[in-house]
């Protein structure tokens, strides 16, 4: 409870326009509708391939194939383990875009325990019953596109290319790798601050776990098969941000802005409501960052189960024996 009043306030003082309250919710809507879930999709999976193998389609069936090019041509693989030069509060330590790659690496490592901890397995090993390939929940990289970069298509034609450090921000199930470009990120920096980097990073590895699960679905038969995993990935970032916030590496208290700035991030990303959208509008993005928000402690992103309805994010383990697990690992600020 304390959670969620601690967020409505910060709501309050940021003015959010549009936000629909409780007591004008219609109870007549289908919480389909509301929350924007269903089904992950009509397409076979795009199987999550091991380090150094991509997809490809060989007979009108996807495959692994061997690659001797890991990372596309001036990328940059991203540390896990690389000290912070900062310490305390990300907002405002960093003052050029040259500078993202060192914010990215003082973010990942929190994001990995955090991942961790969700599933408890230190080793990030998925569930058995997922038939994993990879052997892993996370991206096999973490990508920078450093300012200049463009990625064309790689990989015999199959590699998610296409984009630049202006627009790279996105998982790419082809590799199994989540790109970041420098200039997008500056820009998102900049405007929004550090808490929707923390948002972005989670929504993508969200979209990694709903791959390895199976829930991907990378060339859907229409957008609109697309919303109930983006609505999911959006409850993950809802859940690392908690995660974070229990953990002192962001403020979300009324005095805070970091919860208003990931809000204003939401708001200018989602989509009207139209019939050809991939993506949830602000309404059921805002629903699905606080499901996740809000959960509770010892259950984390499995709340976010709820948005794919054919497919689980959640252990068969788990389902039968819920974990208990401590709401905090730590009490220090990064």
């Amino acid at each position: 409870m304390l959670k969620l009043l601690t967020a409505v306030a910060v709501l309050l003082v940021a003015g959010a326009p549009g936000l629909v309250s409780a007591a004008d919710i219609d109870d007549d809507i289908p919480e389909a509708e509301m929350f924007g879930t269903g089904s992950a999709g009509s397409l076979t999976p795009t199987p999550d391939c091991p380090r150094l193998q991509f997809v490809t389609v060989q007979d009108d069936a996807y495959v692994c194939a061997p690659t001797s090019l890991p990372v596309p041509e001036g990328t940059v693989a991203l540390s896990l383990d690389a000290p912070c030069p900062v310490s305390g509060n990300l907002e405002t330590a960093f003052t050029q875009s040259s500078e993202m790659k060192v914010l990215l690496e003082c973010i990942l490592p929190i994001a990995v325990d955090w991942l961790a901890w969700e599933y408890q397995d230190e080793a990030l090993a998925p569930p058995l019953e997922w038939n994993s390939l990879s052997q892993t929940l996370l991206p096999l990289d973490f990508i920078y596109v450093p300012a200049g970069v463009v990625v064309e298509e790689a990989f015999g034609g199959q590699h998610c290319g296409g984009y630049d450090s202006s627009t790279a921000l996105h998982y790419c199930p082809q590799d199994g790798n989540i790109y970041f470009g420098e200039e997008l990120l500056w820009f998102t920096y900049t405007n929004y601050g550090d808490a929707d980097l923390w948002g972005s990073i989670s929504h993508e590895m969200g979209h990694r776990v709903q791959h390895v699960a199976g829930a991907d679905r990378s060339n859907p038969d229409v957008p609109n098969e697309q919303i109930p995993a983006e609505n999911q990935a959006d409850c993950f970032s809802g859940a690392f941000l908690d995660f974070a916030a229990r953990n002192h590496y962001i403020d979300v208290t009324v005095t805070g802005d970091d919860l208003v700035d990931l809000f204003d991030g939401l708001f200018n990303i989602g989509e009207p409501a139209f019939e050809g959208r991939s993506h949830g509008t602000i309404d059921q993005r805002i629903r699905a960052f606080f499901v996740g928000y809000n959960s509770a402690d010892d259950w984390g992103v499995f709340e976010c189960d709820r948005y794919t309805t054919d497919v689980t994010i959640v252990p068969a383990l788990y389902l039968a024996d819920p974990p208990v697990q401590t709401p905090t690992t730590t009490t220090t600020a990064p």
